[in-house]
């Protein structure tokens, strides 16, 4: 399995290599780190996202400073981390070098803490997890807060329409590798009759055998007035769950999805590992 890091060599990156430790355990991963150190607005960009370092325009020392420091950082994690095969610290553009390094690797993963990293984007309420959501179709796997407590992945909860034969392949691969069960959640903001709840949840069991889940089990939940981001909390607490996962948020077909600010609130108040599709 191949995963790239995206670090902010912040605290949370600790926990983001627990929880890769943990897969790399049961499902053998490289890991390649990248950080991206934003450029002044002005120097101009390379195809791939980062600057034209030689533009004499521009005094790039303390960009420049940035990037040794932060190689210096990147060498300890991967002293540290024998899953770290690779890393690579790029000043430019978060977006385009994203989009780049996408265009010439097959990665199975993004994994990226879900912090806020400048005054303007608290200010937006846009963190790294929104803009990467916005330039990548992979799953994106994000922690918010230490989750070294949970030994393995036991639990898995996915969260999805269930309307088409979704296929989820990663996701597939993962939970067989750490012998979890998933559990399928059904968000509905009516209450369904009998005929439509059995019908719903034979669907969710359809899906859960194309997708080879060898533990899994279905459940419908009425929201009651309450948000989605209050029901997926609930079922956190209540089914124990070590990985969420929440399938489809990029293309927004969930019907309750009407804003980027519900898919920032999950993305950044959701404590358990976040596997976002």
């Amino acid at each position: 399995m191949k995963i790239l890091f995206l670090t902010q060599f912040e605290e949370v990156d600790d926990f983001l290599l627990d929880f890769i430790h943990k897969i790399n355990s049961q499902l053998p991963t490289d890991v390649e780190l990248l950080h991206v150190i934003n450029s002044y607005p002005e120097v101009p960009l390379q195809q791939d996202g980062t600057i034209i370092d030689f533009c004499s325009d521009f005094d790039l020392s303390a960009l420049e400073s940035s990037k040794k420091e932060k190689e210096s950082k990147a060498a300890q994690l991967m002293e540290a981390s024998p899953a770290i095969n690779s890393a690579s610290i790029s000043i430019g553009n978060l977006e385009l070098v994203l989009k780049h390094k996408l265009s010439k690797n097959n990665y199975d993963f993004i994994v990226v803490g879900a912090h806020r990293t400048t005054v303007f984007e608290y200010f937006t309420h846009e963190s790294v997890i929104n803009r990467i959501m916005e330039v990548s179709t992979l799953p994106v796997l994000s922690l918010k807060c230490d989750q070294s407590h949970n030994q393995g992945i036991e639990n898995i909860g996915l969260f999805d329409e269930f309307k088409n034969d979704t296929t989820m392949p990663k996701l597939s691969a993962l939970a067989k590798a750490m012998e979890a069960t998933v559990h399928l959640y059904f968000l509905t903001e009516k209450e369904l009759n009998a005929a439509d709840s059995e019908e719903r949840l034979k669907k969710m069991s359809a899906i859960a055998e194309a997708n080879h889940f060898e533990k899994y089990s279905t459940k419908i939940i009425n929201l009651d007035g309450r948000n989605e981001e209050e029901a997926i909390m609930e079922a956190l607490r209540k089914d124990q769950l070590h990985l969420v996962a929440i399938n489809q948020l990029h293309s927004h077909k969930f019907h309750w999805l009407v804003n980027d600010s519900l898919k920032d609130n999950i993305a950044n108040h959701v404590f358990a590992p976040l596997l976002i599709y």
